[in-house]
């Protein structure tokens, strides 16, 4: 059972001083208003509103910000999905620009649904059907990312006419902020027969609106990153780079998606596991940079820079690396799943999001990391 007792809820567990900012840990979720609330996923509008999204069963929620991260109002019911996918990096995704707010999920019909928000998540219209064919990804790993002028693009792992665990890279795109989207277009498919099969893929737009695919391949036994570019609103994407000199061989999956923050036009930063140690790697080069030891990063790009956040293992500490940073923040002390993210423009409220808790009352804490100083809210 859901209970909606308080407007606005925080908890400040503790703060740290970054530059001018002041930034606190914000639970985002009261046990008073639910019981349980799972798989954080955040996006910031180009008004610097910030939107969490997350589940609870089979039904998720928005909250949103709008004084910057220090209070979320009451979660907002969005939809709900028979058999939600969750958990691992399954679970909502959420996308925004200008008023508008788009989320997705996937249940047990193995499609993926669209909900669409025109007042700040204040109400919801939808579904809408975002892949053209149902049954065409059994693992629910997807990922969603918005442009500046309302561009949507959605990636997942796609097993249509595959054996079982045997995906490729599919992707299908809104120009019309989530109300239409395009064909389901294939976007990679691997030599050797199947990516990664449990490793969540992930997309961002640059500045220009080229779209940029990150995953986890399956080729020659390593399981390894690839990186690919569509300069004509994803219909055609370029040569898949690999990220990085090294290589995993590996026979199972790790179960561990990489990040993607895009700078600037032709400037991307990917960061990735392999064997238990995050690395970085920026266009441009194949030079690996190594951040230390984690599982589960994310990375989201702004004006000032890459913002990544990892975990050392599952429900442990939590670690930040800002742009003009040379070590980590520590965040948190235990955490799972972690993401980061930044509007559209890299403008405003950088913000991390995580889940954490023992199982059956975990929960959902933000902390905003970072912010603009020349960024006014219109």
């Amino acid at each position: 059972m859901v209970r909606f007792r308080i407007s606005s809820i925080f908890l400040a567990l503790f703060s740290w001083t970054h530059g001018a900012l002041s930034a606190e840990v914000v639970r985002v979720v009261s046990k008073d208003v639910m019981l349980e609330a799972r798989q954080p996923q955040a996006a910031v509008g180009s008004d610097g509103t910030i939107y969490i999204t997350f589940a609870y069963r089979e039904n998720f929620y928005c909250s949103a910000s709008t004084n910057g991260g220090k209070s979320y109002g009451v979660p907002v019911s969005v939809g709900q999905i028979r058999r939600l996918r969750l958990g691992y990096r399954k679970g909502p995704r959420i996308a925004a620009s200008s008023a508008v707010v788009v989320i997705t999920a996937m249940g047990r019909a193995a499609e993926i649904l669209a909900w669409r928000s025109a007042d700040r998540g204040k109400t919801w219209q939808g579904p809408t059907s975002v892949t053209d064919a149902p049954d065409v990804s059994k693992q629910g790993y997807h990922a969603m990312a918005a442009g500046r002028d309302g561009q949507l693009f959605c990636v997942w792992l796609d097993q249509r006419g595959q054996i079982r665990n045997h995906n490729r890279i599919f992707g299908a795109g809104s120009n019309d902020s989530g109300k239409t989207w395009s064909e389901d277009r294939l976007i990679y498919e691997s030599p050797d027969g199947f990516v990664c099969p449990c490793c969540q893929p992930t997309v961002a737009y640059d500045a220009d609106g080229a779209i940029c695919v990150l995953w986890r391949n399956n080729l020659d036994g390593c399981r390894d990153f690839y990186l690919t570019i569509s300069n004509d609103g994803g219909k055609t994407f370029g040569k898949s780079v690999k990220q990085g000199l090294g290589s995993w061989k590996l026979k199972v999956c790790p179960m561990d998606g990489g990040g993607l923050a895009v700078i600037a036009p032709g400037k991307t930063a990917t960061v990735w596991q392999r064997q238990n140690q995050i690395f970085r790697v920026d266009a441009g080069t194949n030079e690996e940079q190594l951040i230390g030891p984690g599982v589960l990063p994310w990375g989201v790009g702004t004006k000032q820079g890459a913002y990544f956040v990892w975990v050392t293992k599952r429900n442990n500490n939590l670690w930040l690396m800002s742009p003009a940073a040379s070590k980590p923040t520590k965040l948190a002390l235990r955490a799972n799943d972690p993401m980061i993210a930044a509007s559209p423009s890299g403008d405003g409220p950088v913000v991390a999001v995580w889940e954490a808790g023992p199982r059956g009352s975990r929960t959902v804490f933000a902390a905003v990391v970072a912010d603009n100083n020349d960024w006014e809210r219109p």
